[in-house]
């Protein structure tokens, strides 16, 4: 285990960051208040299975009603529950192009023994599986943000969107693209699932880089799940557009799945691999998942990818954090403040805990891997601007080097205070 201190103790990169200054602002009280719901937050990623299936029985009886692709559940090979489309495979193609999307009701191995390259069409959830009673929680917001010139360095955002209503405090005035929906599930009147979760991590990469541009690509619907090609998609198009805006471009990807059948996703895969041979200087940062133990979690777990890993405010390892040999760092992601969409939350009313009412300015404190992961993308365009000319692979290598290596969640930063939960 590693102490505060230990990791505190200035490297290269922390002493040229030391004019990075992320205080806490919430008051001693709302710490306090805040605390239970960060435990909360914190056991419901750890600890919270039944509750989990008990939300994903609810979504997929849901999806006749819903946008949403009708999905099905099972066990993979190591035993993690993987999401799949009904009756769907990915069949891949040679030449580097997206795999093909079928309907079939033979099986991936049956297709296999006949010379063809099969799997499973995957459906892509945050957080992995579901966020169960993570909920959200709302807190004190930052002050109005201060003035800053735009800089030409890009975080692209593959998420749930952003809330397209306007806010009045200044936060995310500048952040464009896709927006969330919000509330299109039948518990009309209620955030979704999945609402937010978008908002929530362009607040993060606006508090660690002020003046980088953030573009959101949605690859969910409301229920926060997307399948394997919708994300690939977005990949692709974050990164065209980042090289044709001919900026520094950092992709976030705070979403994740286990390989289905031993193989990871296809379409992910060849998105991850085109990328990283036609634009080799744009840089993937994706959350390495809640599960609590090393099975690999993909986009993260693909070698061309920063996987990212969460830790709790004191640094040490958060006990949902997914962890091994292929997480490059990990970063607070307990507690983590942001601002939030307007809204009703849990999606469903809940006798045990009451409805909580965000309003348009709304900041929140939420739990996840998803959290960290955009900091360190934040920190990588911020390096970029305040040094021009350098990359977003060589601005990785500057905020890592000289810190310290915890086995199984890589090099290990603070950036954003977290709330502490003892």
């Amino acid at each position: 285990m590693l102490s505060a201190a230990t990791v505190g103790l200035p490297g290269r990169a922390t002493a040229r960051q030391a004019a990075w200054k992320f205080p806490e602002h919430r008051s001693t009280a709302q710490l306090a208040a805040d605390r239970a719901h960060a435990v909360r937050q914190m056991r419901a990623l750890s600890g919270a299975p039944e509750r989990a299936r008990q939300i994903l029985d609810r979504l997929q009886a849901r999806q006749a009603a819903t946008p949403g692709v009708p999905f099905d559940r099972y066990r993979n090979p190591s035993g993690a529950e993987v999401l799949v489309a009904r009756g769907q495979l990915s069949v891949s193609t040679r030449g580097g192009a997206l795999p093909s999307i079928i309907h079939s009701a033979q099986t991936p191995a049956a297709l296999r023994e006949r010379g063809i390259d099969a799997a499973p069409h995957l459906i892509v959830p945050l957080g992995y599986v579901i966020k169960a009673d993570d909920h959200p929680h709302g807190t004190e917001p930052l002050a109005p943000p201060t003035a800053v010139t735009p800089a030409p360095v890009r975080v692209a955002l593959v998420d749930t969107g952003i809330a397209a209503a306007a806010r009045n405090d200044g936060w995310l005035a500048r952040a464009v693209g896709h927006a969330d929906p919000l509330d299109i599930m039948p518990a009309a009147g209620r955030l979704d699932w999945g609402a937010g979760h978008g908002t929530f991590t362009a607040g993060i990469v606006q508090r660690v880089a002020p003046r980088c541009e953030i573009v959101a690509y949605r690859f969910t619907g409301g229920d926060g799940l997307g399948t394997d090609t919708d994300v690939a998609t977005a990949l692709l198009a974050a990164a065209a557009d980042g090289h044709r805006a001919g900026v520094p471009t950092i992709i976030n990807a705070s979403l994740g799945s286990p390989a289905a059948d031993g193989t990871p996703p296809p379409a992910m895969r060849a998105a991850v691999e085109h990328i990283a041979a036609a634009y080799p200087d744009v840089l993937i940062v994706a959350a390495a998942g809640n599960m609590g133990n090393a099975e690999p979690v993909y986009p993260a777990a693909f070698d061309q990818v920063v996987a990212v890993g969460a830790l709790t405010d004191d640094l040490q390892p958060a006990p949902f954090s997914s962890r091994g040999p292929w997480l490059t760092c990990s970063t607070v992601g307990v507690g983590v403040v942001s601002p939030f969409v307007a809204g009703v939350y849990p999606p469903e009313r809940d006798p045990s805990q009451p409805d909580q009412t965000f309003g348009a300015d709304a900041w929140a404190m939420w739990t996840g891997t998803s959290f960290a992961a955009p900091q360190i993308s934040g920190a990588v365009a911020r390096l970029c601007y305040e040094q021009p000319g350098l990359t977003p692979r060589a601005a990785l290598e500057l905020l890592l080097a000289g810190r310290p290596h915890l086995t199984g969640h890589g090099r290990v930063l603070r950036l954003l205070p977290g709330t502490p939960t003892a």
